[in-house]
């Protein structure tokens, strides 16, 4: 099963994201802060990660990095993109706030149905 990591500081879009049907088949963790999801990835292996851009101690940026260096691919969510770089963004793939659920779904969708070498597995690497 896929495993997603939702790092935002608004709780209510972390339970409305863990809501969504099409998300709920899904094993989801969430975490509030840069602090809080870095560790996370040292006990667990993540098929997807969405987060949130702007976190009360950095930035989902941070997050996205470490996300990059595992090869899980990445969406940000946002409503103060104009406050980056565009290159600091396009690594990633982008969706401006307020978020759509049905544009969310299918942003989750296509990040789950492909990856850096054609299509991400659902399942644990050995050794993980």
């Amino acid at each position: 099963m896929a495993r997603i990591l939702v790092v935002d500081d608004d709780h209510a879009l972390c339970t409305l994201i863990c809501r969504y049907p099409s998300v709920a088949k899904y094993d989801v963790d969430t975490a509030e802060s840069v602090k809080a999801a870095l560790p996370l990835f040292e006990s667990n292996y993540y098929n997807l990660l969405i987060a949130d851009l702007m976190l009360p101690d950095g930035t989902g940026i941070q997050v996205a990095e470490e996300a990059q260096r595992r090869g899980t691919p990445t969406i940000i969510l946002t409503a103060y993109g104009y406050r980056f770089r565009k290159a600091d963004l396009t690594r990633f793939g982008l969706m401006l706030k307020p978020v759509r659920p049905d544009e969310l779904l299918e942003a989750v969708a296509k990040a789950l149905g492909r990856g850096s070498a054609g299509t991400i597995s659902h399942e644990q690497p050995e050794g993980q």
